[in-house]
């Protein structure tokens, strides 16, 4: 939006952006940094202004996590746009913050930039914001979430609210954001980043309204560590979203390097999945999923592709689509 708005922003993003196709934007404008919390280094971070979008279980315990954004606040140079509503990130509102804070929300009537008139479609989403309608080129209420908080980081900063939506329509998203990878015989393929149980239930939740037939989940959870420390938020995420109809597939947890303990499988996450009345499937190998794939995805099912840290899933995610067309 920034280069639309005729910025010229350096960026370094965490995903590939579509506009462009790479993760970056070599500018001399506005700086705008993608961070997580998943190495620390974010308290190494000064910013001008800071966006929280949402706090959850992830990389770390919430006291952790707790702790990283109350200091993220204190060490921002001018004010910090969260969510308010996210009960964590609004529960980093103090006496010593407040008035550096900005928030965003739906729900919450409290928050400076308040939508309404929600519209959410299986491949765009609107909201309308102080008279002004807004639309995006990405599904599910966590799009519009994301997309109110930029439009709050740039209003603050001077922007006018037509500009920015004139702006935002000119946004493609990012690639494994609810990527629409193709059709075949009326299945439907999508790529997702969703790796932690919030991220997978707005996933879910975004599809499912959309869904005539079956929703197929193929989910790759990454590094035994993160899948014991999440195990029971990941096995919620699948029972409190799907129907008894639809499919659970997991291959074996992603290894991403290093010294672990493995002493946790995929296995023990569909086999819980399983007894909530669920068909979950496991395999070690995921080329093995193909196969079943094609043997029980039927016409209107969607299939839907989730996890983080491995490069190839996007790729699978393809291949599923090819494999299924020969």
């Amino acid at each position: 939006m920034l280069n639309i708005l005729n910025n010229n922003p350096l960026v370094i993003n965490g995903g590939i952006m579509t506009n462009y196709n790479q993760t970056y934007l070599n500018g001399n404008g506005i700086s705008v940094a993608e961070a997580d919390e998943s190495n620390g280094t974010i308290e190494l971070y000064e910013p001008t202004y800071s966006l929280i979008s949402n706090i959850s279980l992830d990389h770390k315990s919430l006291e952790e996590l707790l702790e990283l954004f109350t200091n993220f606040i204190k060490k921002t140079e001018k004010k910090c746009v969260l969510n308010a509503d996210c009960k964590f990130s609004f529960g980093l509102i103090n006496d010593e913050n407040k008035d550096k804070v900005v928030t965003f929300g739906i729900e919450n009537d409290l928050a400076d930039f308040n939508a309404y008139s929600i519209k959410l479609g299986a491949q765009s989403s609107g909201f309308s914001l102080k008279g002004v309608d807004f639309t995006i080129n990405m599904a599910g209420i966590h799009n519009i979430y994301n997309a109110l908080s930029a439009v709050a980081v740039l209003n603050i900063n001077g922007y006018e609210l037509e500009s920015i939506a004139n702006a935002l329509r000119s946004f493609k998203g990012i690639k494994r954001r609810m990527e629409f990878i193709g059709s075949f015989n009326e299945i439907d393929v999508i790529d997702d980043f969703a790796h932690n149980p919030d991220k997978i239930a707005n996933a879910i939740n975004s599809v499912k309204p959309y869904c005539e037939g079956r929703l197929i989940t193929i989910f790759q959870p990454h590094g035994f560590a993160p899948t014991r420390l999440m195990k029971d938020g990941y096995i919620e995420s699948f029972v409190s979203t799907l129907s008894k109809n639809d499919i659970v597939i997991m291959p074996e947890i992603y290894y991403a390097g290093g010294q672990v303990v493995r002493d946790i499988s995929a296995k023990d996450l569909t086999s819980e999945i399983e007894k909530s009345g669920i068909k979950s499937y496991f395999f070690e190998n995921r080329a093995d999923i193909l196969a079943v794939l094609k043997e029980i995805a039927k016409p209107k099912d969607k299939i839907m592709v989730m996890g983080a840290r491995d490069n190839s899933l996007n790729e699978f995610a393809k291949e599923i689509l090819e494999f299924m067309e020969n």
